[in-house]
């Protein structure tokens, strides 16, 4: 089991932040595994005995991952810090035909979102991962201010890669 708290950069509580889990043994993506609840604290159950371990927040930047190691039926504590103030990023992928595609991958971001390699110090953070709805619309929050590289993937269709601008505390649009 693992436990603990999601802050901001001053060290206060931050209810509704997503917490990411990266397995160091599988050639997997990052997965959010747990939500904080008002009071900023979350648990996550049957966690990965190696696991990189981060968070995300609404208006935050992404936490920087922490290297966690465990055994079987053992309890962590883990105090996640977020990052600077961060934007969003919100929009619909479609076809050719301006048809909305559900359960596109979407990743927003620099970095890794699978066979990360971090050392006892952790790793960078996450870019913002996400899939599409069945309407083709996606959100992804606190992802880093400035121009960022977008990559949208679907089992169906090409890959598209492109960019957007990221401001602080706004959300970019993209379609």
């Amino acid at each position: 089991t693992m436990a603990g708290m999601v802050v901001d950069a001053t060290g206060v509580p931050v209810a509704g932040a997503l917490v990411e889990v990266g397995w160091l043994t599988l050639d997997a993506d990052a997965e959010v595994v747990a939500r904080s609840g008002p009071d900023g604290r979350f648990v996550v159950r049957s966690a990965p005995t190696e696991a990189l371990v981060g968070a995300r927040a609404e208006g935050h930047g992404a936490s920087p991952l922490q290297f966690l190691i465990g055994k079987e039926g053992n309890h962590t504590e883990v105090r996640i810090q977020l990052g600077a103030p961060a934007g969003s990023v919100e929009g619909t992928v479609v076809d050719q035909h301006g048809m909305p595609v559900a359960n596109t991958l979407v990743r927003i971001g620099a970095g890794k979102s699978s066979s990360i390699s971090g050392g006892l110090d952790g790793a960078p953070p996450l870019p913002a991962l996400v899939r599409t709805d069945g309407e083709g619309h996606f959100r992804a929050i606190g992802v880093p201010i400035g121009n960022q590289p977008v990559l949208a993937r679907s089992a169906v269709h090409a890959p598209w890669q492109g960019t957007c601008e990221v401001a602080t505390h706004l959300t970019a649009r993209l379609r």
